[in-house]
């Protein structure tokens, strides 16, 4: 995507610089400009080197011959070409992680956005809510298709944010007269806040549902861009940057659940994700940190262990273990030594109270009991002894590996895949699904079918 125009900071339109804004997948969203946007406190060409340039005004533009209008969100300087002989010959490019864009004028300052609405594509058979059926009426010459919609019943939860709801649109992409008739049903997940919200919450709550459906839904796919609506706007699409997660195999999709059973929860689910996400924080995104494409599988083993020691150290407390009448009494008696400073006092204190956490088994453990019973103790125990060893070979050891080392690359990619299903169902616990469902997402949610697998050749799971 590349779009040339004019563009001045979104509150201040006194001085507008031709430049061209671009978009790709590997660069993002950059913006060039043929000249200079005025910096706040700028009275001499060499006070931009000196100004505070991090907190920078949103950049707003128009297009020819488009008529499309642009907005960097949080922008910051990538690059700058400095004439001093002629400040018209200068030029600046600044890049953001985010923007907006739309066909009409629109403006994103301050708590303006009443509502965001997420594409669901390429989600359709985990929703199942097909409405249309053909039926062939047949004449002396030929048979005629007709086609039949339904009425879906509308999807609505209310949650804490406003309402949430499932809302259907039909399109047909393809030219009339044709033909053949195409006829697409698409459905957006839509939440309509109780209070408007600035666009920067937007953006978090934004990334915080794309990590929701990856975990909850599917890692093959991700939801698409959202789009925001304001008062006087039918419809700003908003354009956030998210790393890439591993290709699917084309035209086949794996659900870890069905929409269908967890429709009447569903509001709830969301809800919990949201406001549970600052607490849990690295337990909740560690897991779709672990999907980017091209991550090292050595890096992959590592976030996923890091993600379920992070989950646990919150669902159970920072201390669960420690025994604090027995630490205080070990506090009296090394008060009485004499012979030690309180530095080194402090630092016997932190060394016991550390040994007295539970160990990372002992997390892993809890975890596993949390979401399914029916296992083989020592085969597991010998599971997770494979896990901790490979754990601490990756982050406090070194030495060659070969591919016949039980801890060689191979082997700790089959432990990553063999995770998968204990950290996927712990979130989902954590979230508020219920066990008994739980257990069964973990027997035969198809995304989990390989982790399950490998649990399975490991004689962790009784068959």
């Amino acid at each position: 995507m590349e779009r040339t125009g004019k563009f001045w900071w979104l509150n201040d339109d006194s001085t507008k610089i031709s430049g061209t804004f671009s978009f790709t997948k590997r660069k993002g969203a950059l913006l060039s400009l043929y000249g200079l946007l005025p910096l706040e406190g700028e009275q001499h060409p060499f006070d931009r080197f000196k100004l505070k340039k991090s907190n920078l005004q949103n950049i707003y533009g128009e297009s020819h011959p488009q008529y499309e209008h642009i907005c960097l969100i949080n922008p910051f300087h990538w690059n700058q070409n400095f004439d001093f002989s002629c400040t018209e010959n200068s030029t600046e490019t600044y890049k953001a992680f985010s923007y907006a864009i739309s066909k009409k004028p629109f403006d994103i300052e301050g708590n303006v956005i009443s509502s965001i609405s997420w594409p669901l594509k390429n989600f359709e058979k985990w929703l199942y809510l097909f409405s249309g059926q053909v039926k062939y009426i047949r004449n002396e010459k030929e048979s005629i298709p007709e086609v039949t919609f339904e009425p879906m019943p509308l999807k609505k939860w209310d949650i804490s944010l406003g309402n949430l709801y499932l809302k259907r649109h039909w399109s047909c992409p393809n030219p009339i007269p044709s033909s053949s008739i195409l006829i697409e049903e698409q459905y957006y997940l839509t939440l309509d806040f109780s209070e408007k919200k600035g666009i920067n919450y937007c953006i978090e709550l934004s990334r915080r549902i794309f990590r929701f459906f990856l975990t909850f839904v599917s890692s093959d796919v991700c939801i698409s861009n959202p789009e925001i609506k304001t008062g006087n706007n039918s419809c700003i699409k908003l354009n956030i940057d998210q790393p890439k997660i591993k290709a699917p195999k084309k035209g086949f999709v794996k659900f870890v659940t069905f929409f269908k059973d967890i429709e009447s929860e569903f509001g709830e689910l969301f809800q919990s994700y949201i406001n549970l996400y600052d607490t849990y924080l690295s337990g909740f995104y560690l897991y779709p940190s672990s999907l980017i494409r091209g991550i090292f599988v050595e890096q992959q083993f590592s976030n996923i262990v890091c993600g379920l020691e992070a989950l646990h150290t919150h669902r159970y407390g920072k201390n669960p273990d420690i025994d604090e009448e027995k630490l205080s009494h070990i506090k009296d008696e090394l008060r009485k030594a004499t012979s030690l400073n309180s530095r080194d006092r402090q630092k016997i204190i932190d060394s016991i109270k550390y040994n007295m956490k539970p160990n990372l088994k002992k997390r892993l453990l809890d975890l596993f009991h949390e979401i399914y019973g029916d296992y083989n103790e020592k085969k597991l125990n010998d599971f997770l002894d494979d896990v901790i060893e490979s754990r601490n070979t990756i982050m406090h050891y070194g030495g060659p590996r070969s591919t016949d080392d039980p801890y060689s690359v191979q082997r700790i990619q089959l432990l990553s895949l063999s995770l998968t299903p204990i950290y996927v169902c712990s979130v989902l616990r954590i979230v508020g699904i219920k066990k008994e469902f739980i257990k069964n997402i973990f027997l035969k949610s198809p995304a989990l079918y390989e982790g399950r697998s490998l649990l399975e050749q490991y004689g962790v799971l009784k068959k």
